[in-house]
Order: C-alpha cells, then structure tokens, then sequence
C-alpha cells in the first residue's frame, strides 16, 4: 500500500480496473466513422494491440483479431483480413477471416506485395524500372541468372 500511495498519491483504484475487459477494449475504439479506429498502442506494422490480464500474466493481442474474439466469431486457426485495408480498423463488418494464402491473394490482388528492395512487383514479376526499360520477363530472367554467376 505505501508502494500505491507513493507512485499515485492515493490509495484509490484507478477506475480503469473497475471495467470489465470488454468495456475496457471498447474504450479504446473510435466509433465515429465508417472504420472503427484503434486509439491505444499500436504495433510496428501499425496493428492495434491490446493486454489483457490473468493473475500477474500479460497477455497481448491484435486488436482486430480480439473485437472478433469478443463476439465469439474468432476461428483461432485463420488469418483477418481488412477489405478496408486499415490496419487499426477494429469494425467487425470490415473484417473477414481466411488462409494465410487468401491473405497473400488479397494484398497481391491490392498491389500491396513488395519485393525485398521495397519496389512494387506486379502479376508479371517485373519491378517498375525494370518494366520501363522494355525487356521481357524472359530477357530478365536471362539476365538475372547470368547476374547470379
């Protein structure tokens, strides 16, 4: 107790213990537009992430993947997806569960796949620059294979 009184002046409860885990997701969540945004922390690939607590465990998880947790729609084994491509998108109606492969389609599908020097690569495999520099997949593939000599 002196710990208590020492780090917050009080001996008082923070009222943010008082709610229940679900009312404490809730208040995180910005429900004033179409995609429902995550307010609290957010991961380093922009995903909401929220703690919850069992005895003096943390336990962290996704925001969009707990808001289908808590209304009983989560299937453990899948992936969730965003149609609206917001990773703190936590609006359930946004949300949809697949494969890991139906996630790769999807962001390929929204030309979000990047190759490892960060360019975009479209269905032909090609970067911009090298699809600009007018040679065909079969020329690069080529050149790429006397590169690797």
């Amino acid at each position: 107790h002196k710990a208590r009184l020492r780090h917050h002046g009080t001996l008082d409860i923070d009222p943010r213990y008082e709610m229940t885990e679900e009312a404490r997701f809730w208040s995180k969540v910005d429900l004033s537009g179409e995609c429902w945004v995550w307010t609290n922390r957010l991961n380093n690939h922009g995903y909401g992430v929220f703690n919850t607590y069992l005895g003096d465990k943390t336990f962290k998880h996704l925001a969009h993947r707990y808001a289908l947790r808590v209304l009983g729609l989560l299937d453990e084994s899948l992936v969730v997806l965003h149609s609206c491509d917001n990773p703190r998108c936590v609006n359930p109606e946004h949300l949809s569960q697949g494969t890991q492969g139906d996630n790769m389609r999807d962001a390929a599908r929204k030309g979000r796949i990047r190759n490892q020097f960060g360019e975009q690569q479209n269905r032909d495999g090609l970067t911009n620059a090298e699809r600009a520099a007018g040679r065909s997949p079969r020329q690069l593939k080529r050149l790429r294979a006397l590169a690797r000599r």
